[in-house]
């Protein structure tokens, strides 16, 4: 009985003057009471008639499924959750209580995020400041979502909420298992990601080895001038000099300033 690998081999191999456009690929045996796409009829490749040599080419259902797979794997690299994976420029909303200062404000702010997300911005940062509520995760998101979703648009990143990585990090301080990975492999691979998203970053309780280890990751992602998104709801003058001066960098961070309502009051982001 021929296998699949088989199969194909035979049709790359056929020479024939099929007619133009492309037609399913014989269905195996176990396929053929699986009509769920009318194209192929489940097989997920065509024989290109148009070619001479009657190559075998993807369905666009097969093209389709590998891009969900895709997808999904990017997410999960990403480190999103599925209701964070929803969250796309799609999904943002203006509230209808806003005034016109505070729409236009908001604007601003979509159309920085959607520029840089398209890869268009000359800056290598995009800095969100706000109160709590405001949609500055949402709208740093959107960018990983779209950078998931357009592979042309540039690398996909990562996302960590600052707690968390702290959190994480001061897990590993005394780990030694063997295979277990250590707090410098786990500090270096967000230093490391083509994009990185830090969200909710506050210094108001952090300890001094916690202050130092947010400066490193910022530093050493600055020093590489990486594509990097902060989320803070902290006053400026409260994030320490050396993180808030390459925060603020004018060079390389395209600051947006939200003063938006806390959303989280009426209806969820």
């Amino acid at each position: 009985m021929e296998t699949i690998k088989d199969i194909l081999g035979r049709l790359q191999r056929e020479r024939n003057s099929a007619p133009t456009g492309s037609e399913p690929l014989p269905l195996l045996p176990e396929q053929e009471n699986d009509p769920e796409c009318p194209t192929c009829h489940g097989t997920g490749w065509l024989r290109d008639a148009v070619s001479v040599e009657s190559r075998v080419v993807p369905c666009s259902c097969t093209l389709q499924a590998e891009a969900a797979k895709r997808q999904v794997r990017l997410i999960a690299w990403a480190g999103m959750t599925a209701p964070e994976a929803s969250r796309t420029f799609d999904t943002l909303q203006e509230a209808p209580a806003w005034g016109v200062a505070q729409r236009r404000t908001w604007q601003a702010a979509r159309d920085t995020a959607r520029k840089y997300a398209e890869g268009r911005s000359a800056h290598r940062w995009l800095v969100l400041i706000g109160p709590p509520g405001g949609g500055k995760t949402h709208l740093a998101l959107a960018v990983l979502n779209w950078r998931i979703g357009h592979a042309e648009a540039g690398q996909p990143g990562r996302y960590i909420v600052a707690p968390s990585y702290l959190s994480e990090l001061r897990g590993r301080m005394d780990r030694r298992e063997d295979g277990a990975e250590t707090m410098g492999e786990l500090r270096q691979r967000y230093i490391d990601c083509p994009l990185l998203l830090l969200d909710d970053l506050g210094t108001e309780h952090m300890p001094g080895w916690a202050l130092e280890e947010m400066y490193q990751l910022l530093n050493e992602r600055y020093r590489a001038e990486r594509e990097t998104i902060i989320c803070t709801n902290a006053a400026t003058g409260a994030i320490p000099t050396r993180v808030r001066s390459r925060m603020l960098d004018a060079r390389l961070s395209a600051v947006v300033v939200l003063d938006i309502p806390d959303w989280r009051s009426g209806r969820t982001w």
